[in-house]
């Protein structure tokens, strides 16, 4: 009866054991985003074969958005783009606008066609479990430029 006992404990030993390598194998397929996002498209299907680096999914960050336009460059200083206060408005639907002030955070090296490229980023916001603000979305811009 005590080598039963004994072959008992040994024999739940090695089933903890095959669990705990159970999960470090399914630990080994694991797929953990780099940042907090959407699923906006399936490249793979579940039980499909992928090598290490390819990708599975399209994830879209939706936390904070970023905002680009372009901006003539005639009579204004592109120097002092950097910086300078900005007003975002997003028309949400046909009653409501979303506002955000910020400052533009880039100011391209390049100029294109007289016009150069500034961004910046705003917070997006969910209600009622959906997000305020989509990706493509157009948004009118003001920007106090400093003489």
């Amino acid at each position: 009866a005590k080598v039963k006992h004994i072959q008992e404990i040994l024999a739940a030993e090695v089933n903890k054991e095959k669990v705990k390598a159970s999960q470090v194998k399914l630990d080994l397929y694991k797929v953990i985003a780099p940042f907090d996002g959407v699923v906006a498209q399936r490249l793979r299907g579940q039980g499909e074969w992928i090598r290490a680096g390819e990708p599975i999914l399209r994830l879209v960050h939706l936390n904070e958005m970023k905002v680009e336009t372009f901006v003539p460059i005639d009579g204004i200083s592109v120097a002092a783009l950097q910086g300078a206060a900005m007003r975002v408005s997003v028309r949400i639907n046909s009653k409501d606008v979303a506002t955000y002030d910020t400052h533009v955070e880039f100011v391209s090296p390049e100029i294109e066609s007289r016009r150069v490229r500034v961004a910046t980023r705003i917070q997006n916001q969910q209600i009622g479990g959906s997000w305020l603000l989509r990706d493509g979305m157009q948004a009118s811009i003001e920007i106090d430029v400093p003489n």
